[in-house]
């Protein structure tokens, strides 16, 4: 059941100061220029603001957000994937001061830990950054897809309050009538059910149109496996269902994070 919200209560976004959740308030101009900084977005305002990963776990859990403050996120295969993906497509002029390319046979050797420790940089196996390269060469090909990253402005950072609260985001690419988001996926041809059910990212959608003032959201999903491509355009049910999300995943934070309660959260259902 969709809840029932006012507007003004929806989106009430000053233009000129943000409150965070530490009670600070900043003014936004400045905050959106120290967002470009990595370390201060995924740093400091990792924990001052929301962004569509909290909420997914506010979504599901009060507590998996709370513990998720006090533990650094773990770089899984899929996430280090996903994000040099993103720089190759997105940000290539970074690839050289991001990633060390080294050809050695597994990360488990003595070789690659040495090379982790000398540098400051995000080490990849020569096979590894191959086989994303060929996915990049996958997405240069296609001229539908190629074409959805022209135009328009990469990684554009922006916080605004949802609900309240004030929540962050960086679109991978905005352009001027719609925001395009690059996914990697290991089966294209679930990613229609996991997108909602199991990532969430139609919550994902919501907060962009929001933030940024758009009415357009583009995932263009690549399959790991074979580079296949599908280009999925978000409708309006799905920005409702994130909505109604999003306001599930703020009465979490406000009834159980906010109040330090997270430990007294349950479910309680029939079967």
């Amino acid at each position: 059941m969709r809840c029932n919200i006012p507007e003004k209560q929806k989106i009430m976004f000053d233009e000129t100061t943000i409150r965070l959740l530490d009670g600070r308030i900043v003014p936004v101009d400045e905050i959106l220029e120290l967002m470009k900084d990595d370390e201060y977005y995924y740093g400091y305002l990792g924990k001052a603001a929301l962004s569509s990963s909290s909420a997914k776990l506010l979504y599901k859990s009060p507590k998996k957000y709370a513990n998720s403050l006090l533990y650094e996120q773990k770089m899984t295969p899929a996430l280090r994937d996903g994000n040099l993906l993103h720089t190759m497509v997105l940000e290539p002029h970074m690839l050289d001061s991001r990633y060390e390319v080294v050809s050695l046979s597994s990360r488990t050797t003595k070789s690659f830990k040495e090379a982790e420790n000398n540098t400051d940089k995000i080490v990849m196996l020569e096979k590894e950054y191959r086989g994303i390269t060929w996915l990049k060469k996958a997405i240069d090909e296609c001229n539908e897809a190629s074409s959805m990253f022209t135009g328009g402005v990469p990684e554009e950072p922006m916080i605004g309050n949802l609900f309240g609260l004030p929540f962050r985001g960086k679109a991978d690419y905005l352009r001027s009538d719609c925001i395009v988001d690059l996914k990697t996926t290991s089966d294209i041809e679930s990613w229609k059910y996991t997108s909602k059910k199991v990532w969430h990212y139609d919550m994902q959608a919501y907060i962009y149109s929001k933030l940024f003032g758009v009415s357009n959201f583009i995932f263009v999903v690549v399959e790991k496996g074979s580079g296949d491509i599908d280009i999925v355009e978000v409708s309006p049910a799905t920005f409702d269902s994130g909505e109604e999300k999003l306001s599930n995943a703020v009465a979490n934070y406000n009834n159980y994070v906010r109040s330090n309660a997270s430990k007294q959260y349950v479910r309680r259902y029939s079967i």
